[in-house]
């Protein structure tokens, strides 16, 4: 894939980029993940968590 193809995906039979709609409707059992790795422990013993910056976390309120 080269960096002009970037965030356009296609499915084996499609000779066009798949709206967003239509990636939304694809059933999981439907999609080649063969291309994709799977995650050992490895993986997870270097994971680490990132929280999204920006907004502060909701406080609850109560109304008196």
């Amino acid at each position: 894939m080269t960096p002009r193809d970037e965030g356009k995906f296609t499915m084996s039979g499609y000779d066009k980029p798949l709206t967003p709609r239509q990636i939304a409707a694809t059933k999981d059992e439907n999609i080649d993940f063969s291309d994709i790795p799977e995650l050992d422990e490895t993986f997870w013993q270097q994971a680490e968590l990132v929280e999204p910056k920006g907004s502060p976390a909701a406080e609850p309120r109560a109304e008196s």
